[in-house]
């Protein structure tokens, strides 16, 4: 938040959706030259979203800390909710919050052959936590791909009351598909803040 203060450049925009090299297969960037595209863009602040892992916290935060740009943790969970998968991105508020995404984190690996986690445990353990609805690959996206609004809709009000000022509807424009009239519906409908990433 200090560095997010003292920072006169009105960047207009945070990358909430960060990935290292501890994505594998999806993240190119090694932490340290974020870090220094980060101080050169004049960023404030900074999410990372590796998936299903939070293997480069710690450096993460500390390389930004260090620089003056505020980390923001999160991690990209691969969940399922009935016969329906899809991710959804969790952010830690505070320390409680860190230690449910490292819960989260490690009960997929160490329980999981398929490498997700039901929706119902992220929901348990949904304290200290704000919840995305994972954009394009999101557990909601994926229903409305299937023209199933009402369950995306049934979905976003069961993550809407459970995270209650905690959960907001993803909006990215990568031009994969075509669901942000759909999405900001739910948004309006429910209540439900948006967030572009």
């Amino acid at each position: 938040v200090k560095a997010l203060k003292e920072n006169k450049k009105d960047f207009g925009y945070i990358p909430l959706r960060v990935t290292t090299q501890y994505s594998l297969l999806e993240g190119a960037m090694k932490i340290d030259e974020l870090v220094k595209k980060a101080v050169k863009l004049n960023i404030p602040a900074l999410g990372v979203t590796d998936r299903n892992n939070l293997f480069g916290a710690l450096e993460f935060s500390e390389y930004l800390s260090n620089s003056g740009i505020q980390p923001i943790i999160g991690c990209n969970f691969s969940v399922y909710h009935q016969d329906q998968l899809g991710t959804v991105i969790c952010y830690a508020k505070n320390e409680s919050g860190y230690k449910n995404l490292i819960k989260i984190s490690s009960e997929i690996f160490l329980n999981n052959n398929n490498e997700t986690i039901d929706l119902r445990r992220i929901l348990e353990l949904n304290e200290n936590l704000i919840c995305l609805s994972g954009g394009c690959d999101g557990l909601i996206n994926n229903l409305l791909k299937k023209d199933k609004k009402k369950e995306a809709n049934e979905l976003a009000s069961l993550l809407g009351k459970t995270f209650e000022n905690r959960f907001y509807i993803e909006l990215q424009r990568l031009g994969i598909d075509n669901y942000e009239e759909d999405l900001l519906n739910i948004s309006y409908d429910f209540e439900i803040p948006s967030v572009a990433t």
